[in-house]
């Protein structure tokens, strides 16, 4: 019936959207800030860089890793954006940061210090290349049209 071909094509979609192997955005859930940083490392994400700012010093690096892992731009609201797959290679001050004022080590004055000196955030690993980069939680929330991050649904991360 259409109904069990709807649900094995879903199956199967959400089977390839678990590591990003789907190129297709519509197919994965756009990841916000919040669920970055409770991603362990090795968590599979679909990196999303605008082409136009690609000259800003922390994204210089995404057009070497374009013309390596080869992956088609996307548009998304008019802009052409980079899709670079990674995978998040160390979670850096991401688990402090989830500890909170629960932690012996990290305090609230501490958080905001990292964010606002740009030490708070995580390294991603390009896949196919040895490229690796530290994003910043102050780069995310404050480059939302330029840095998209896209994973598996929600529901199977």
């Amino acid at each position: 019936s259409i109904a069990d071909a709807e649900d094995e094509w879903i199956i199967d979609l959400n089977f390839n959207a678990a590591d990003c192997a789907v190129m297709d955005t519509c197919c994965l859930n756009r990841y916000p800030l919040e669920h970055l940083i409770t991603l362990p490392a090795g968590s599979y994400i679909l990196f999303l860089v605008n082409v136009e700012d690609n000259d800003m010093e922390f994204l210089r690096k995404a057009s070497s890793v374009e013309r390596v892992q080869k992956l088609p731009c996307r548009i998304i609201g008019e802009k052409e954006l980079y899709q670079l797959q990674c995978t998040i290679s160390d979670t850096g001050t991401n688990t402090d940061g989830m500890e909170g004022d629960s932690s012996p080590f990290y305090s609230l004055p501490k958080f905001k210090a990292d964010f606002n000196s740009n030490n708070g955030g995580f390294h991603v690993a390009f896949t196919g290349c040895k490229i690796i980069n530290h994003l910043n939680w102050r780069q995310i929330i404050t480059h939302p049209s330029i840095l998209m991050f896209f994973g598996g649904p929600l529901t199977m991360s």
